[in-house]
């Protein structure tokens, strides 16, 4: 089957290329963008030149009504020939606009089909979980016992899977929903890759500092003054297996699409200027962001502070 560049991006990714290949119209253009090929390839230029027919005819002198026939039949079958491989080709790049369209417009569609794939993970991985509670490394297992090696065993092999979801939903973000995709690591460029919106729902309950400077508080994650990293680490550890293990255990995990991201972020944002308000109200905290620079002043009269 003849490649079409844009199928054959997405369709790399294992798991993309079995829901792309589900969505409607899909496969029927495929094969005629295929069967455009092979016809093309088949319509060859007629073998007699045109050209070379009539520079023999000139040097001959002589012209026949014979000759004539003959020429015009050459000129004929080679504008047929010429009409069938445009036809062809507009077939072929019609056909791949119409794959490039059916993906485009189904992006959310494979999202949520990623989304089902990781619920199905999470559910078919979480018996193993129990085993691994304070595991951190295959050492730990060993230490455990048979049990944990097994599940330390399970969840080794499961990363592989579970990466080709994440991956497939990164391939998905980045071309037709990029800036979701930034704003779902909000916190920075030092932040661990699963500290993310688009990996979990319920990051702000897990890791509260993780965004950076909260806008609800005015506080900012602290940070080493020398090399500027983050003082508060993330609550799941390092190591692959076992940071997949925590995940599935405390996280809420998901694929979203962008309409429940800005559900996510809406409520967020009500959540912070709920907390604003509060904050408000508290005598030390008026105190506070009255003397921060660039954010707050307090009115002469009154003393209280207000919004630069």
């Amino acid at each position: 089957m003849s490649r079409i560049a844009a199928y054959s991006r997405y369709t790399r990714n294992p798991i993309l290329a079995e829901l792309i290949d589900r969505l409607p119209r899909v496969s029927e253009a495929l094969a005629v963008h295929a069967r455009a090929t092979e016809l093309l390839n088949q319509t060859a230029s007629p073998e007699v030149s045109l050209d070379s027919q009539m520079t023999a005819v000139v040097d001959a002198g002589e012209l026949t009504a014979d000759k004539l026939e003959e020429l015009a039949s050459i000129h004929a079958g080679a504008n047929n020939v010429d009409s069938k491989q445009q036809v062809l080709k507009e077939i072929q790049i019609r056909s791949a606009r119409g794959v490039e369209g059916v993906i485009e417009e189904s992006a959310s569609v494979l999202l949520q089909g990623l989304d089902t794939r990781l619920q199905e993970f999470v559910r078919d991985t979480r018996p193993q979980i129990e085993h691994l509670s304070g595991v951190f490394s295959a050492t730990d297992a060993i230490e455990r016992g048979q049990e944990a090696i097994e599940a330390w065993r399970h969840m080794t092999t499961a990363l592989d899977a579970y990466n080709g979801i994440r991956a497939a939903q990164d391939i998905l973000m980045s071309n037709f929903a990029q800036d979701h995709r930034n704003r779902c690591k909000p916190g920075g460029a030092d932040l661990p890759s699963a500290a993310s919106d688009a990996i979990m729902s319920n990051l702000d309950d897990l890791w509260p500092s993780w965004r950076g400077s909260n806008p609800a508080t005015g506080n900012s994650v602290r940070r080493d003054m020398i090399s500027h990293n983050r003082l508060s680490a993330a609550p799941w550890p390092e190591e692959p297996v076992a940071q997949l293990a925590w995940l599935i255990e405390h996280s809420t995990m998901w694929v979203p699409s962008t309409d429940k991201l800005d559900a996510l972020w809406k409520e967020r944002r009500q959540r912070d200027f709920e907390t604003a308000q509060e904050l408000k109200k508290s005598p030390e905290q008026r105190k506070k962001r009255a003397q921060m620079p660039g954010f707050w002043q307090s009115d002469p009269t009154t003393g209280e502070p207000i919004v630069r």
